[in-house]
């Protein structure tokens, strides 16, 4: 899945998001994002700003250098003290730290999960297409593909050659069945079409649920474990067949 017209490989941009490159690589990256990939990053912002606001870094105060000192600098930059007090002294600090942390994790991982709500695919590929049928992430990496599927729905995925006319858009995580429900973007003939997959635990009667003055069709096939939704105007499915389970050939 190579894109000649992007110069920017799927593992630098994931770097570029994680923000481990360096700030000459990242400038050049930025001078070659198109406006899906713009669109991704000012997504991530959000994410790592709503994550800070629900998960806030400790850290520790200056004071527990004086932990790490040696006698020597401690006599000179505080009188003479006694080894045992200092130490005492510091550990205790630690130890308030550590309990801190350790009540602030106990606390959010007693948290219940926030509420989700399956809706149907329908309503989904209908607010998609409003947006501009953009895909999240374009992934054009076939491991990388696999390793989203097998992330989210505990199995490899890969894409099967597909006929001429139909290309596949990339990837986004819009929900409907569960949280980790996967949606493939493609056009087929033009016409645009979205494959959503989920675990078939997570399968809801209301995914297939469509308004009666509506063009849009839902199919649905279920293998290994799996649920299989494409949702477009087309009269047949075009596109979910070629989503074949397991590792990339």
């Amino acid at each position: 899945m190579n894109n000649e017209n992007n110069p920017i490989r799927d593992d630098q941009f994931e770097a570029f998001l994680d923000g481990t490159l360096p700030e000459a690589e990242r400038e050049e990256i930025l001078e070659h994002l198109n406006d899906d990939r713009r669109a991704e990053v000012e997504t991530q912002r959000k994410i790592d700003a709503a994550l800070r606001k629900v998960f806030p870094v400790v850290t520790a105060p200056d004071d527990l250098s004086l932990v790490f000192e040696s006698d020597e600098s401690v006599a000179e930059s505080h009188g003479s003290l006694p080894r045992r007090p200092l130490l005492a002294g510091g550990l205790a600090a630690a130890a308030v730290l550590i309990g801190i942390a350790l009540t602030f994790w106990a606390f959010n991982a007693g948290k219940p999960a926030p509420f989700f709500k399956p809706i149907p695919l329908a309503q989904i590929y209908r607010e998609t297409l409003q947006n501009g049928f953009h895909p999240y992430y374009e992934c054009h990496d076939d491991q990388r593909f696999a390793d989203i599927f097998a992330a989210r729905q505990g199995m490899d995925m890969h894409l099967e050659p597909m006929p001429e006319g139909t290309r596949m858009l990339g990837l986004s995580y819009p929900g409907g069945l569960s949280r980790d429900t996967t949606a493939m973007l493609c056009m087929v003939d033009e016409s645009p079409v979205m494959v959503f997959v989920d675990r078939a635990a997570s399968d809801s009667e209301i995914a297939a649920k469509v308004a009666r003055d509506s063009e849009i069709q839902v199919f649905r096939s279920e293998r290994e474990g799996l649920v299989f939704y494409e949702v477009s105007e087309l009269d047949e499915p075009r596109a979910m067949q070629y989503m074949a389970i397991g590792p990339p050939r």
